[in-house]
């Protein structure tokens, strides 16, 4: 299911693409140029506020035990 959805992304980015200027010159430069705007959101909130550490009670919500992700055994890895 994972790589299947991986693969309609792909699909949907094409998609996208090829049918961008169908609103007009330029409507996917100015598509690219909105998606890039969020980068420097990011950068300011995780370390200009958040001081570089994600909030603790950040984990409450991507594990189903509240907040243990348990022994890392592959490194760098996930």
């Amino acid at each position: 299911m994972l790589a299947f959805g991986t693969i309609l992304g792909f699909v949907n980015a094409f998609l996208l693409g090829a049918g961008a200027d169908v609103w007009g010159k330029g409507t996917l430069m100015s598509g690219i140029v909105a998606i890039a705007m969020i980068v420097p959101v990011f950068i300011f909130r995780h370390f200009i506020q958040d001081k570089g550490i994600f909030p603790a009670n950040m984990l409450a919500d991507l594990t189903p035990d509240g907040g243990r992700l348990g022994e890392r055994k592959a490194g760098m890895l996930p």
